[in-house]
């Protein structure tokens, strides 16, 4: 259902680095891409709730677990 939410209310979004920068609310990036996705179906994985939404804020959502991480120990990301 996430999924299917998703590609009906994100497909076209243009990508844009700067989206959720300095007011900046036109165009996604990959961690507001991730967020959307999931805000659509009534999931937000925004843990601290402040624009923009970052891979923190997703990384520190209590929606989420780490099952598998590549070439880094996710309590290693703890100390950031």
């Amino acid at each position: 259902l996430i999924a299917e939410n998703a590609l009906d209310k994100l497909k076209g979004i243009p990508y844009s680095l700067h989206a959720g920068l300095l007011g900046q609310r036109e165009g996604t990036h990959c961690s507001h891409l991730v967020w959307s996705a999931y805000k659509c179906s009534d999931h937000d994985l925004d843990s601290d709730g402040n624009w923009p939404v970052t891979p923190r804020d997703i990384f520190e959502s209590p929606l989420l677990e780490v099952v598998q991480l590549y070439g880094m120990n996710p309590e290693a990301l703890k100390k950031y």
